[in-house]
């Protein structure tokens, strides 16, 4: 499949050779040299997934969830050689957000609808489990993704419940939140509770640049704010009044002083802005 158009993307994403992006509902990964490179000159990497939603490098190998495959990929960063594919321990299901915490030296890899988090060390050409932890704070509400500060994560919680990961969503707008956990001792401790404006209640993405906070939200809504105290009393900034969103703004990535925003649903693409001036432009957008 030529590269020409775009499903649902969901994550554009650098590593020290290339410029990756998640083609989720085309069920491939795109890769360039550069950002200037035309759509349909980037390369898919010769694989097949099954929704993949994420990728995370520690420059030597990136790794890439395969969603409803219930696997990990993991690639050479030099040359995007498949190295190895992993399945998830029993138990944990829908892998959907991965994360590299360079402090600790450990991938996180978050399991939406088991409610759980793994870690991964890689060491002499090889991904290794570590710890295994399931997180009752959530509830089972979906989570499609979380922030992380050093040991203090935050986990955008939907309104979706799943009683098991086999069940059906049901609507719960009462449960959705922002969950603050602490990681201490191997062991994550619920620090506070933030629940989210019924507008914002199918959230997918965090994030803090600066002086604010960053949420993506299902179906459309892109806010940001300046604590949490303002999200609950409905203090916050609606970027859609100053960006050209056209659908569901998803994960948010960081590169050379500018975010990009890929959307998914109604239509797919990715656009660039400036955090200070909001300044936009769109990288791609297809229909």
């Amino acid at each position: 499949m030529s590269p020409k158009s775009l499903r649902s993307p969901t994550l554009l994403a650098q590593t020290s050779h290339f410029f990756y992006l998640i083609d989720c509902w085309h069920h491939r990964v795109l890769f360039a040299p550069s950002l200037e490179t035309p759509l349909k000159n980037w390369s898919a990497l010769p694989t097949r997934f099954s929704f993949p939603h994420s990728l995370s490098s520690n420059n030597q190998v990136f790794l890439i969830d395969s969603t409803n495959h219930h696997q990990l990929l993991i690639f050479s960063a030099a040359d995007n050689q498949l190295l190895e594919t992993i399945s998830l321990p029993s138990g944990h299901h829908s892998p959907h957000y991965l994360y590299y915490h360079s402090q600790q030296k450990l991938f996180y890899c978050l399991c939406a609808r088991s409610q759980s988090l793994l870690t991964y060390h890689y060491q002499n050409h090889h991904l290794s489990l570590k710890n295994q932890y399931f997180l009752p704070f959530l509830s089972g509400h979906y989570c499609r993704s979380f922030y992380c500060d050093r040991n203090d994560f935050y986990f955008p919680l939907s309104a979706d419940f799943f009683s098991s990961p086999s069940a059906p969503p049901v609507w719960e707008p009462s449960g959705a939140a922002i969950i603050h956990a602490r990681l201490t001792n191997n062991q994550f401790q619920l620090v506070a509770e933030y629940p989210l404006p019924l507008p914002l209640a199918n959230p997918n993405f965090l994030t803090r640049h600066q002086d604010f906070y960053y949420l993506t939200t299902t179906p459309s809504l892109f806010v940001r704010f300046g604590d949490f105290s303002s999200l609950i009393n409905n203090r916050y900034q609606v970027l859609n009044d100053s960006l050209p969103i056209p659908s569901t703004p998803y994960y948010l990535s960081l590169i050379n002083k500018k975010f990009y925003l890929p959307f998914i649903d109604q239509s797919s693409g990715v656009l660039s802005f400036s955090p200070e001036t909001l300044e936009s432009e769109f990288l791609f957008s297809t229909v």
